[in-house]
């Protein structure tokens, strides 16, 4: 168990200021983890037009759904076509109207019946998973007649509707022929898909950005005075005092700065205010979908999936909102903390898969299409589709899986026998990408991270939290990587010392005082310029294990020894 108590301490002033610098590549791989964090909402952007974008043309009112399909085919066919479209080109944005145009080319080898079609014709279709109930029937018949060529130039359009606004609408048709190599090859036959989303009201889009920007704003405040004040205040105490307060000669100190990102990654409202801001944009969304579809564009494949490395944070507020529900229910033994980077790889990762599987797999392509189809009504699926279910859906499978590896991964481990880990005052002892990043700094000379001390010291606060995981702030999220390390060389400039410091916030002293569970506080000032665990040996009252008393530092400290 962890007590805290934060005093003051009058220690003596060195004659001269002791000498701490900053590791200039931990610096540098802090600011680019700060840089990506605050450009996620304006990463919308790399596929987003920006408000001050030239104005699409808006599309055309029409008094009924059949006039809309008859006015609308006609003209997209007229627009989109072999003569048209860049040869060897599958996908084409017109700017000028705000259409994305697919194509894809269906060589047939024999008639294939009704039953056969989802596997052998529709799958790898561009968006065919938004296909309308007539949109199925024309591929489908087209694909299994004797002669293809009474099909061709029929197809249908269709509205998508979000909770029942419009937003947008698309065309969908067949030609004979092979349009995208522009050859009249036999037996074969190319589907145009036309997407083209409502075009926003210019204040809709300016309001979008102020509110990006406005999370960017509360981004960059949670990391200054949740972290960067921190590191500030603890590069003048060690500058003032040294690190500890019975020091002799002169000393120097190097600070390699810990990533701060996972303090706004577990925050609720920040997590759920850019999922509000994924939502916003479900129209985009879904042109990254259609786009996941274009292997063989490796540019394309880029910014798309950069685009949809932003459904991370729909992961991030489930495990934040999980955070808070587990220590309701006090179940914080029952889940293992995921590592924050891992779950950004894998989300951007398993999103990009699942949206191109959404188009290549014959059953979520069913799925999908059935979900988009359930909330309208049966006079009405021919003419719109409802998004609502089937990008709910989308959210759930996108969120599920780190919630599902942190229950089964502490499954495992308690059924397993314990495997030898790294010490908890090691570097290594961390979150992957860190480690990753400062291996590579290590091995190229640029870092002294690794460097080995006579005397390495810290992490006593993940023991104390691993060994009580009731008193962590988060339990869904490691904060392992929020730890600063302190390189203390002495008069001759030789490595002695390297201490781990964690910041104190990451234990919930708040839960701890409710449950009333606090051993006596200690009024002896730790040794160090920063607050210091010290294990003292059970039994307290009925629990065997050994407990904590926290030594408080020379001034108020944020940081734990």
């Amino acid at each position: 168990m962890v007590s805290a108590k934060v005093g003051a301490f009058s220690a003596p002033e060195a004659p001269t200021p002791y000498v701490v610098r900053r590791d200039r590549p931990s610096h540098v791989v802090r600011f680019i983890l700060i840089l990506n964090l605050l450009s996620m909402s304006l990463k919308a952007y790399i596929s987003e037009a920006f408000p001050w974008s030239p104005p699409s043309s808006p599309a055309a009112v029409f008094a009924n759904y059949s006039d809309f399909n008859t006015s609308t085919l006609t003209e997209s066919q007229s627009r989109y076509n072999r003569r048209t479209l860049p040869a060897h080109n599958t996908y084409t944005f017109d700017v000028t109207q705000n259409s994305h145009v697919f194509r894809h080319v269906i060589s047939r080898t024999r008639l294939v019946p009704e039953p056969d079609c989802m596997g052998e014709v529709m799958t790898g279709i561009p968006g065919v998973m938004f296909f309308s109930p007539p949109v199925r029937s024309i591929v489908c018949n087209c694909a299994a007649s004797t002669n293809m060529t009474p099909w061709h130039l029929h197809g249908a359009c269709f509205y998508d509707k979000l909770v029942s606004q419009l937003n947008g609408h698309a065309c969908v048709w067949v030609t004979i022929g092979d349009d995208v190599g522009g050859t009249d090859a036999n037996e074969t036959i190319t589907i145009t898909h036309v997407y083209a989303p409502t075009v926003l009201l210019p204040t809709f889009v300016w309001l979008k950005l102020l509110y990006r920007l406005s999370i960017t704003g509360v981004v960059m405040y949670l990391l200054h005075t949740k972290y960067n004040i921190h590191v500030r205040e603890l590069e003048l105490a060690l500058r003032r005092y040294g690190h500890r307060r019975d020091l002799t000669g002169r000393w120097s100190y190097t600070i390699v700065i810990g990533d701060p990102t996972v303090l706004v990654l577990a925050h609720p409202l920040v997590t759920l205010g850019f999922v509000l801001d994924v939502w916003l944009s479900t129209d985009n969304v879904g042109i990254a979908t259609l786009r996941a579809s274009q292997l063989n564009d490796p540019l394309l494949m880029f910014q798309t999936t950069l685009y949809l490395s932003r459904l991370v944070w729909f992961a991030y507020a489930a495990l934040s909102l999980l955070n808070v529900q587990l220590k309701r229910c006090h179940l914080e033994h029952c889940f293992k903390a995921v590592d924050p980077t891992m779950v950004a790889i894998a989300v951007t990762i398993y999103s990009f898969a699942l949206s191109w599987a959404g188009q290549n797999v014959p059953l979520l392509i069913e799925l999908f299409q059935w979900l988009y189809r359930l909330p309208v009504s049966a006079s009405r699926q021919s003419e719109e589709l409802e998004l609502i279910l089937g990008c709910s859906v989308f959210t759930l499978m996108v969120t599920i899986g780190p919630v599902t590896y942190g229950v089964f991964a502490m499954c495992l481990e308690s059924v397993l026998p314990p495997r030898p880990g790294n010490p908890y005052h090691a570097p290594s002892y961390t979150n992957m990408k860190n480690r990753v990043l400062y291996t590579l700094l290590h091995h190229c000379g640029c870092s002294r991270q690794n460097e080995q001390a006579r005397l390495s010291l810290g992490g006593a606060v993940h023991e104390v939290l691993t060994q009580h995981p009731r008193d962590k702030r988060c339990v869904t999220m490691s904060w392992r990587a929020t730890d600063c390390f302190v390189l203390c060389y002495n008069e001759n400039r030789v490595l002695d010392t390297t201490l781990r410091l964690s910041l104190v916030a990451s234990v919930d002293r708040t839960r701890r005082a409710a449950r009333d569970v606090a051993p006596d506080m200690t009024s002896e000032p730790s040794v160090y310029v920063v607050n210091q665990l010290a294990r003292h040996p059970g039994p307290w009252g009925n629990d065997s294990s050994p407990y904590y008393f926290m030594h408080p530092a020379t001034g108020p400290s944020a940081w734990c020894l």
